[in-house]
């Protein structure tokens, strides 16, 4: 797997790579307040209603950007989760 070469060192991260690592990391932080390890892998697979039915997986296909729209819904729908009132 190239993410293992990547913090081996043996490998350079490309810029598109590092900023899709970040994004995801962002993600995941902001889902970590509401779920589980297992939740937060679980909820990017997980049709959406306010991602018109589709799944978070499915707006992070092929190369896609962190400032491309469906990523940044996706961003927009886990960080509404650190401020839910539910919370």
């Amino acid at each position: 797997m190239n993410l293992r070469r990547y913090l081996a060192g043996e490998r350079a991260v490309p810029d598109p790579v590092a900023a899709r690592l970040h994004f995801l990391a962002l993600v995941a932080g902001d889902l970590a307040g509401a779920y589980n390890d297992v939740g937060v892998r679980r909820w990017f697979d997980r049709p959406r209603t306010l991602l018109d039915g589709r799944s978070p997986a499915e707006l992070l296909e092929a190369a896609w950007r962190p400032e491309d729209p469906g990523p940044r819904r996706v961003r927009d729908l886990a960080s509404a989760l650190v401020w839910s009132p539910a919370m």
